[in-house]
């Protein structure tokens, strides 16, 4: 009488089909990182293009509210004969940090904090608003009179931004190009009511911010 000796062990079939449930197991499992992994970057995508709009808004609406008429100095010594000009092709003659930079805006504005220890800095600040590139940079200067400071300061206010466009209520009337010179720095009334800045944004689509100045509560 014989008995058989059965040995326990798996056969090439067995094997053959726990390596293609294991392949497709992890195929699945790196499908789902992957996406897991996207998504997350487009959520932190998308909170840093509301965190650029939010800052955007609220500095526009800041300097826009704080303008004052006040004639500056360049560098030379020589009076800017520009206290305020905004215009959606670039302001012209202007002074560039980048010889490809479109200075949308251009003006003076009070309410700046004096963070210097001697605390005997000027509230006013020069400010320009430039597109350089696919981005809007806030171009600040301490000190209105280009001799009383160290040049300008920048901050990137948005990034990813096309089909800029800029408009300034004069009176009744949206006009993209307007130019106060120094010789209006006593009427106030020389200053636009509003500024409308549009431009295009990767996902957002056609973006607006309308703001008020200061001159939006002066009677001509």
């Amino acid at each position: 009488m014989s008995t058989a000796n059965n040995q326990a062990g798996f056969s090439l079939l067995e094997i053959l089909v726990a390596s293609f449930v294991f392949a497709l197991m992890a195929s699945v499992a790196v499908t789902l990182l992957s996406a897991s992994v996207q998504g997350s970057e487009q959520v932190d995508g998308a909170r840093d293009r509301v965190g650029s709009l939010d800052r955007m808004r609220v500095m526009l609406r800041d300097d826009m509210g704080q303008l004052t008429l006040r004639p500056v100095r360049e560098a030379d010594g020589l009076r800017d004969p520009v206290v305020f000009a905004a215009a959606t092709g670039g302001v012209p003659d202007r002074q560039k940090a980048n010889p490809a930079d479109l200075i949308l805006l251009v003006f003076t504005r009070g309410g700046a904090i004096d963070t210097s220890a001697s605390r005997t800095r000027s509230s006013l600040i020069r400010v320009e608003y430039v597109l350089r590139g696919d981005s809007i940079v806030r171009r600040v200067r301490g000190h209105p009179d280009a001799g009383l400071t160290h040049g300008f300061r920048e901050q990137i206010l948005i990034e990813g931004v096309s089909e800029v466009g800029l408009e300034v209520l004069n009176g009744a009337v949206w006009d993209d190009t307007i130019f106060v010179p120094a010789g209006f720095a006593e009427q106030a009334v020389g200053l636009p009511r509003a500024v409308r800045l549009t431009y295009s944004l990767a996902g957002l689509g056609r973006l607006e911010h309308l703001v008020l100045t200061s001159a939006a509560g002066v009677v001509a």
